[in-house]
């Protein structure tokens, strides 16, 4: 395909989100803010498993596929199909310290991070039991904190094994200076911002966690952290989270 899009990537949860829509206000480019099919009948995983070919996944959501600015975490699985069907195409990678990553994720699904193993719980859709067990990906881990870990590490190396293709960004950095990052990343792509986003600075995009501001070692088990730490270790290392 000969389309140009900015494909925003990265792990469910790490800030993608608020920077695409930022992104989108301050360019004036129309925003692709997840894969409506995908919320409510994910079929991606079968992409992984090779039941559904990624053409095929593509045709059933072209219309998705439409607009300047596409944000979609779960396509971070499929980078090389997407490199080779848009080619011309620019990428984005958003890297999140895992221990505020994972701790997003069970806040969005009001999991505790604490426990040993986790109960069957009511009200978790399908797309989200998909991505808590990794379901398509052949992932280690005994626990929910594990395979979260193992998620996180296998998306980082999404981006260590393609750094050349993308535009890495912290979520940190972010966190700094929203209005300036946005501007920083709008040259960075070669597009121009045409509206002021100051009003749009403090908006909450996604719901906000509950335990954001709690520390790691109170919301997580000691168990549960070390065991998250241990299996994430050489990339928070790589991406300056362990100090």
């Amino acid at each position: 395909m000969d389309s140009k899009p900015i494909f925003i990537l990265g792990n469910q949860k790490s800030g993608t989100t608020a920077i695409a829509c930022l992104l989108s206000l301050a360019t004036g480019l129309s925003l692709t803010q997840d894969l409506k099919s995908q919320i409510k009948e994910p079929t991606y995983q079968f992409v992984k498993m090779g039941k559904i070919s990624f053409t095929d996944f593509l045709k059933s959501n072209e219309n998705e596929f439409l607009n300047p600015i596409i944000k979609e975490p779960n396509l971070s699985l499929f980078t090389n199909e997407l490199f080779n069907y848009f080619k011309f195409a620019q990428y984005v990678f958003v890297i999140r310290d895992p221990r505020d990553n994972i701790r997003s994720i069970l806040d969005r699904l009001d999991i505790a991070g604490d426990l040993k193993k986790l109960r069957r719980k009511k009200g978790i859709s399908r797309a989200w039991r998909i991505i808590i067990n990794n379901e398509g990906l052949n992932l280690g881990g005994n626990t929910y904190i594990e395979k979260l870990a193992y998620r996180w590490n296998y998306m980082a190396d999404v981006y260590n094994v393609n750094r050349e293709r993308f535009i890495l960004v912290k979520y940190e950095d972010f966190m700094k200076n929203k209005k300036q990052f946005i501007s920083f990343l709008s040259e960075k792509l070669g597009v121009k911002v045409i509206h002021d986003i100051s009003s749009h600075i403090d908006e909450q995009f996604q719901p906000q966690g509950k335990n954001r501001g709690k520390n790691w070692s109170e919301f997580f088990s000691e168990v549960n952290l070390e065991n998250l730490i241990n299996i994430c270790y050489k990339n928070m290392l790589k991406f300056g989270y362990l100090f």
